[in-house]
């Protein structure tokens, strides 16, 4: 499932002790606003949650990196699918032509593989 405008939401902002937690700690703690500038009043924005197909997994109460990779790679692919297909239409223009970047913490460099 991929939500379309979350991040739309509230406007995020990242500056002094927020840089520096993260950079610290390795702790994101963005500074967030909404609508009139207050944080509890979220952006007048339609979000829109699109499912893609339902990805099959093998159970297995230890399962090897091979086979979370596997999954993973499944997942990123379907993320990507439902955000090309449903940008265009969901996002305004300029949000849509920035792409997507879906990152497995620890493996992917960029997301753009």
């Amino acid at each position: 499932m991929y939500g379309f405008n979350e991040n739309q939401v509230f406007t995020t902002h990242k500056f002094g002790i927020t840089k520096w937690l993260y950079r610290k700690f390795g702790l994101g703690a963005p500074l967030v606003t909404g609508r009139f500038g207050f944080t509890p009043i979220p952006h007048p924005v339609k979000v829109t949650h699109v499912y893609g197909k339902p990805i099959k997994l093998k159970a297995s109460a230890n399962p090897t990196e091979k086979e979370i990779e596997e999954v993973y790679v499944k997942y990123k692919a379907e993320i990507k699918r439902i955000f090309k297909t449903h940008a265009p239409r969901l996002l305004p223009p300029a949000i849509a032509a920035k792409g997507i970047q879906v990152i497995r913490i620890g493996v992917d460099k960029d997301g753009r593989s």
